[in-house]
């Protein structure tokens, strides 16, 4: 909404990901004629761990003696480390250094709206655990 970077380059930097349901994942084995079941893998056990991010769970441990900026700054590279390749292909039309800038500015951005406000930021994962076996 700032205006630094084109419709187009907001589209191309959508993140295309499917998470699969748990039983997406034990779908193969339900099914007999499946190359799963076939290959003689048999599923034991399913199911789904909730990891809480442990940069908000640090936050709330220090119980007041780390700062929102210090959270902020030691979520945002997390984040950072997996997403900005994404950012700057879409920005690919644009020269290098004006991409990297872009980019910069966003993430000094998002480390300052964390700052302010702490709440709601954090990267708590679904695991799913499986037990296979092969007979």
């Amino acid at each position: 909404t700032a205006g630094r970077i084109t419709q187009d380059e907001f589209r191309k930097a959508s993140f295309v990901q499917h998470y699969r349901t748990l039983e997406e994942f034990k779908a193969p084995f339900d099914n007999s004629n499946s190359s799963v079941s076939k290959a003689g893998l048999r599923l034991k056990f399913a199911n789904t761990q909730l990891t809480k991010c442990p940069y908000q769970q640090a936050f709330v441990d220090a119980k007041g003696t780390m700062s929102s900026e210090q959270f902020a700054a030691s979520l945002i590279p997390t984040m950072r480390s997996w997403s900005e390749t994404v950012f700057l292909s879409a920005l690919s039309d644009r020269g290098p250094n004006e991409a990297q800038d872009i980019v910069n500015a966003f993430y000094r951005s998002y480390e300052a709206e964390v700052a302010d406000n702490p709440d709601g930021h954090a990267m708590d994962y679904i695991h799913i655990i499986m037990v296979i076996e092969k007979i």
